[in-house]
């Protein structure tokens, strides 16, 4: 099923309001009408919302079912602290519990893969492995001496795959 988002009404779409109220409430969430959105996305239209879905929770919620990736299923984690917004990939890297080590990514087959539409023509896979945190603990204290930093390059491996 393609993964393409449309510009929609909220309050047109079935069963919306049922399945993607918060069931739990927290002081940093901000709801719209009680359900849990992501603000960024929405605006209002009168009385109504337009936000961006995807055609698989559409799909989903006219079945009159919960969307796996809706914030609503146990998948709002809150906003990011300004302090780990402003981290560099290799920071980010440092402070990780799993890191990236192989990513594969491939165009999907009768597509003509633009610029423009990269987000939609490509897909693959990331394996993840266990960071060491002791060891990066041990380095901070100074009981470590930190890796040279060509190693940082060894921990992403992209590699892409395909015709042409």
């Amino acid at each position: 099923m393609e993964k393409d988002c449309e510009l929609t009404r909220v309050l047109g779409i079935p069963h919306i309001q049922k399945h993607l109220a918060a069931t739990t409430s927290h002081p940093a969430q901000q709801l719209w009408q009680g359900m849990l959105l992501y603000e960024n996305n929405l605006h209002q239209v009168g009385e109504d919302a337009e936000d961006w879905i995807c055609s698989e929770c559409l799909h989903t919620l006219a079945k009159d079912r919960l969307p796996k990736y809706a914030l609503a299923n146990k998948m709002w984690i809150g906003g990011v602290p300004f302090q780990l917004s402003m981290l560099t990939f290799p920071e980010e890297l440092l402070i990780a519990c799993h890191y990236p080590k192989v990513i594969k990514l491939f165009p999907k087959e009768g597509r003509n893969v633009q610029a423009s539409n990269l987000q939609r023509a490509i897909h693959g896979n990331v394996m993840l492995y266990n960071m060491n945190t002791d060891n990066v603990v041990w380095m901070l204290e100074g009981q470590l001496m930190p890796q040279l930093p060509i190693s940082l390059a060894l921990c992403v491996i992209a590699m892409e795959t395909g015709s042409g």
